[in-house]
């Protein structure tokens, strides 16, 4: 067998590197599998509905087995909730990038904003308007109300923990980070439920953005006279 020279063009792989690009395949294989069963998850639930959908038809569409569901998802409401999740991931990563000076809530409206120009953009897999489909199959149903107002909990308890953090405080010694959270978390959830006509017929996204403007220029509105 004749060596290989060090000019030869055909480009060397070490084992370690065949390794790391089969590692690479499967996170990418595993990727595909979990988006189609997000993508079938929402056209099923958006076209028969919630209690009509079935995990074994969420894994008929993508043509795996009920226990490869399983694998990625502990349940049906969790396929369906999933977009609220990665969503409120995003802002947070996006929260990390601002600027260091900003206010919690401008820092938060901004970080807000972009994920969700993303969001309209079709960023997460799904675009605007079956995100408006989605929500109003989440808002339809008591027990995906409910879990999502779970996640909202959830959500606000990390939102705590970025305010005290830019605002350099303890929240345990602290009320505020947990105050200005609770309004953060309650004006999207606002922005996201109210219905269109509140906002002159505005998107999910534009609602979200008016409810956070409306919280950063402060409620402490006057009384009637």
């Amino acid at each position: 067998m004749t060596a290989m020279t060090t000019d030869d063009p055909r480009p060397s792989v070490t084992a370690d590197g065949g390794a790391a690009d089969a590692a690479g395949l499967r996170e990418r294989k595993k990727r595909r599998t979990r988006d189609a069963l997000i993508e079938a998850a929402y056209t099923l639930v958006i076209e028969q509905g919630y209690e009509s959908t079935t995990v074994d038809q969420i894994a008929d569409a993508v043509e795996v087995s009920p226990r490869t569901f399983f694998r990625y998802f502990g349940s049906k409401e969790d396929v369906v909730l999933d977009i609220q999740d990665r969503v409120w991931d995003a802002v947070y990563e996006a929260w990390h990038r601002q600027p260091a000076h900003l206010p919690v809530v401008a820092a938060v409206r901004k970080a807000m904003a972009q994920v969700l120009a993303r969001l309209e953009d079709g960023g997460f897999g799904i675009d605007i308007d079956r995100m408006e489909q989605l929500r109003e199959v989440i808002a339809t149903d008591d027990r995906l109300c409910a879990l999502s107002a779970q996640r909202q909990v959830i959500q606000s308890g990390r939102v705590v923990a970025l305010i005290a953090e830019r605002m350099g405080v303890d929240p345990a010694a602290d009320i505020r980070p947990e105050l200005v959270a609770a309004l953060i978390v309650t004006a999207t959830h606002v922005g996201v439920h109210s219905p269109r006509a509140a906002t002159g017929g505005a998107g999910v996204a534009a609602r979200i953005d008016t409810c956070l403007s409306l919280l950063q220029n402060g409620v402490d509105y006057p009384a009637a006279s």
